[in-house]
């Protein structure tokens, strides 16, 4: 039988190539890309999700990710971390930047909104290193 994990790898893998043959064959039929664009990249990253499902994973290495993950000092730095840097909602932000793309509003308008999702990221990156240092 097949492990539930493995289903849910082989299901997210396909479905990916199924958005993006389905981006591919939006192109070839002239439509909008406004449609396209997306389709084909979340295509890509649920393909590379399903894809990653795949790989074998050195136990030791997990064992020393999991003492990591678990360690308190690392907890409270990723809690501090998240309530500094998550103020504006990154998922109300995506939203919206997909909102502007399928409205065809400007190209500045949606640079400056995928610019803010990249200023997020930065953010989080140097406090996290900021706060590694202090403690």
């Amino acid at each position: 039988m097949i492990n539930n994990s493995k289903l849910r790898n082989l299901l997210m893998t396909l479905s990916g190539l199924a958005l993006i043959i389905f981006g591919f064959y939006l192109i070839s039929q002239n439509v909008s890309g406004n449609y396209t664009g997306p389709l084909f990249g979340l295509g890509c990253g649920i393909l590379v999700n399903g894809l990653s499902g795949f790989c074998n994973k050195n136990s030791k290495l997990q064992k020393l990710y999991n003492v990591s993950l678990n360690d308190e000092r690392n907890q409270l730095l990723r809690y501090k971390t998240i309530s500094e840097v998550h103020r504006v909602d990154k998922f109300i932000l995506c939203g919206i930047t997909m909102l502007a793309a399928i409205l065809n509003l400007p190209l500045w308008i949606i640079l400056s909104l995928s610019g803010l999702l990249l200023l997020d990221l930065f953010l989080f990156i140097i406090i996290y290193n900021k706060n590694n240092k202090l403690m």
